[in-house]
């Protein structure tokens, strides 16, 4: 038995947090979308734009945008 348990991966703690903030935030998003669509029907792009950017890479790059923008 024990060596049965032993063979499984174990997760830190740091790592099952991550897995759950991860499936916290698509639950919320798709909470957002759906309570978007119920009030107002819109294409798919619009209520992607409505909302917020979740993640850092999607500002980052949005900031090197503006960076080359400035220098032409």
């Amino acid at each position: 038995m024990n060596e049965e348990k032993s063979d499984k991966p174990k997760l830190t703690y740091e790592e099952v947090q991550q897995i759950i903030d991860d499936q916290l935030s698509s639950i919320e998003t798709a909470e957002k979308i759906k309570k978007i669509q119920e009030t107002e029907c819109l294409s798919a792009s619009s209520v992607k734009r409505s909302l917020p950017e979740k993640k850092q890479r999607n500002r980052f790059r949005s900031y090197l945008r503006k960076l080359f923008k400035r220098r032409s």
